[in-house]
């Protein structure tokens, strides 16, 4: 499939999650299992471990609706008590987002760094040929050093532990050491590819994707 038709794809599964209907989100996220299941190299406990690192912002976004949203208490005996409706609605956010953060993942995952790029220089080209490529070229750096960044901070994490002094202190260091080394690394050529048109019935899946989720 063509790579911008993937990355329309996303972006249909990212206005599904903005509508947060009961119908949509469980759609999306049955979608999205199946893809996921279904991609090289992926499987539960990848999914698990994505979901982890996102526990706090899903929790938070629960939170923020179960606390802030009006209507029928829950428990009406209590002195406070959160809504039925904030608590559906954070239930209904949290999935929809997590949803969508694990289809980014599949994107990545079956989608090759060029061709990500292409793709996305490819639906950029109307915008024109410079502003497009000099995006594109910018994509295609923080994806590449994407990688390299994560394992120093994961090893520096590891290292520093559980202080609070000790993880400022790491993550101080880290910034300095990657801002010495971007202005040490020496300048090269980056070819960014070109990518032909889709196919027609490839402007049917996003479409699909998008009406699924409207009318669910």
């Amino acid at each position: 499939m063509h790579p911008a038709i993937r990355i329309l794809t996303l972006l249909a599964l990212a206005a599904g999650a903005g509508r947060a209907a009961p119908g949509a989100v469980a759609l999306m996220l049955a979608g999205v299992a199946a893809a996921w299941l279904a991609t090289p190299g992926l499987g539960w406990r990848a999914a698990v471990g994505q979901l982890r690192r996102l526990r706090w912002l899903l929790a938070a976004v629960l939170v923020a609706y179960v606390g802030f949203t009006p209507g029928e208490p829950l428990w009406p005996g209590l002195p406070w008590s959160p809504s039925r409706a904030g608590l559906e609605a954070g239930v209904l956010r949290a999935g929809a987002l997590a949803a969508l953060a694990l289809a980014v993942q599949v994107l990545v995952a079956l989608t090759p760094v060029p061709a990500l790029v292409a793709g996305l220089r490819w639906l950029l080209a109307p915008c024109g040929t410079r502003f497009a490529e000099r995006l594109a070229l910018r994509l295609a750096l923080t994806l590449e050093a994407v990688g390299p960044a994560r394992e120093r901070a994961l090893a520096a994490a590891a290292a520093a532990g559980a202080r609070p002094g000790a993880l400022v202190r790491a993550a101080g260091a880290l910034w300095r050491e990657t801002l010495a080394e971007a202005a040490a690394r020496p300048l090269e050529p980056v070819a960014v590819p070109a990518a032909g048109r889709p196919r027609p019935w490839e402007w049917l899946v996003p479409a699909a994707v998008l009406a699924a989720l409207l009318l669910a």
